[in-house]
């Protein structure tokens, strides 16, 4: 199942979160070499983004109706992943080989500018094309990718997660 939402944000917002976000395009594994300011957080946690990451794990919150215990959150300023995936514990699945999914996935786009591609493709050959302040939420498990692109591209993502992430 995939859910989008337009409009999550005020424009005075969205400057702001622009403002805060990591812009770093380091390669990163969530969970396993997390990006600094992201990761995963406990749901009352505070930091410059939990405002944005509650909000849209609030959104969420009608699509998965379990308890979660936190979230995970990053940036991808500019970057894609390279191929088919699914959002996991990826310490899990390094480490142990094992599976585990957050609730849902989530997908937000802060910034879109000049953008040619970018497009966020699923398994069963959905596209949802990436517009300033869209939010994507869809099932865990569901694999994806994003297309290749030009131009300028920075989302966010945030999963919740009913229990916490492998350390």
């Amino acid at each position: 199942m995939i859910h989008i939402i337009d409009g999550v944000f005020a424009d005075h917002q969205l400057k702001n979160f622009s403002k805060t976000i990591n812009r770093s395009k380091e390669p990163f594994v969530s969970g396993y070499a997390s990006k600094e300011g992201e990761g995963f957080f406990a749901n009352n946690e505070d930091h410059p983004n939990s405002y944005m990451c509650n909000t849209m794990k609030n959104y969420a919150k009608d699509f998965h109706q379990q308890d979660t215990k936190g979230y995970e959150y990053w940036t991808h300023y500019n970057t894609r992943p390279t191929e088919m995936h699914q959002d996991k514990d990826e310490v899990a699945y390094i480490k142990h080989g094992i599976s585990r999914f957050p609730t849902c996935s989530t997908v937000f786009y802060l910034e879109v500018e000049n953008l040619v591609g970018g497009e966020l493709v699923f398994d069963r050959g959905i596209e949802v094309t990436p517009i300033v302040n869209r939010l994507v939420i869809f099932s865990p498990g569901l694999e994806h990718y994003v297309r290749d692109f030009t131009g300028h591209r920075v989302s966010i993502a945030v999963n919740p997660w009913s229990t916490k992430l492998y350390t």
